[in-house]
């Protein structure tokens, strides 16, 4: 048995080498219900930069762990960018003991190798990999229910700086849960 997101990504292609660890980040998007347009995530620098500039979570470059470090992503429904040999990202969505399938883009299929022949080829490329935190459909949930329990008609003066200092608080520091 897999341990898969395969099923729920949104696969698109792209055609060069070069934008393929970006195409990676626009489907990580896609798979967290954040919508943007491939073209302004094609136009972002860096992975870190379209995460920063297009959601409210973060794009984390995890390079240089072990490939089984990197599963616990997707042990938590989170798939992560790899570089492989050839030096193009493939997006890593199911594994188990024997095997990885990973969404090639440039390809436009999902492929399924063996564990031990994709560590090898990551470590062609230093065990180059990306992935991020899944953070921001929490704090637009957090946002709405603020905005629900914030209501200055009904709230005094000191509980409406409460609740709006509590969304902001939230929005600024993304790992901060409201109860």
């Amino acid at each position: 048995s897999y341990n898969t997101v395969a099923d729920q990504l949104y696969e698109v292609p792209c055609n060069t080498i070069d934008q393929s660890l970006l195409t990676c980040a626009y489907i990580c998007m896609e798979y967290e219900g954040n919508r943007v347009e491939l073209d302004e995530i094609l136009a972002c620098s860096s992975w870190e930069g379209a995460f920063e500039k297009y959601t409210l979570g973060v794009g984390i470059n995890i390079s240089g762990i072990d490939l089984s470090t990197a599963l616990y992503f997707l042990d938590r429904d989170i798939p992560f960018a790899a570089c492989i040999d050839d030096g193009r990202y493939v997006l890593v969505i199911s594994y188990n003991e024997a095997a990885v399938r990973y969404y090639d883009p440039i390809l436009d299929e999902e492929v399924r190798v063996y564990r031990d022949e994709f560590e090898e080829s990551l470590s062609k490329q230093g065990n180059t990999m990306y992935t991020y935190t899944a953070q921001w459909w929490k704090i637009r949930q957090i946002k709405r229910r603020c905005e629900i329990i914030y209501n200055p008609t009904t709230l005094g003066r000191s509980a409406s700086k409460l609740y709006t200092h509590r969304l902001l608080l939230c929005v600024t520091l993304p790992r901060i849960h409201l109860v």
